[in-house]
């Protein structure tokens, strides 16, 4: 399967979320693109979001971000080797992305805010917008 290909389907999985603030999408590869995990931004007991008053000024307190959800949902980090987002991490998520070994971070969209995209340059992590893509 292709970076491509794949973005497609991070895409795909982000519409499993229920958030009204952004549907968020990761994949979890090895080295030869074939897929380790996947997660989606979601509400820690997977109950659909009731917040109807939702500030967009404000960050969500009530989710747990796409990266975490991925990391979660799998058995062993051996092998892993980058991550698909439909959207750059926040600072959070970029910290927990260095700590769990990935190497490279692919993204769609960028995050409003570049803490998180700053946070990977400045420890080693290559960085790739799909538009950067052949």
């Amino acid at each position: 399967m292709t970076i491509k290909q794949l973005f497609e389907q991070c895409n795909d999985i982000a519409q499993n979320s229920d958030c009204k603030r952004g549907k968020v999408g990761a994949i979890l590869i090895r080295k030869n693109n074939s897929i380790i995990g996947t997660g989606y931004n979601t509400i820690p007991n997977k109950t659909p979001c009731t917040n109807t008053n939702c500030d967009m000024s404000k960050r969500c307190k009530q989710t747990v971000h796409a990266e975490i959800a991925a990391l979660l949902n799998i058995n062993s980090r051996k092998d892993l080797y980058a991550i698909i987002l439909s959207l750059s991490p926040c600072l959070t998520c970029a910290k927990i992305i260095v700590y769990a070994g990935i190497q490279k971070v692919y993204y769609d969209k960028k995050y409003s805010n570049p803490d998180g995209i700053n946070y990977l340059k400045n420890n080693g992590i290559k960085i790739i917008q799909k538009e950067e893509l052949k």
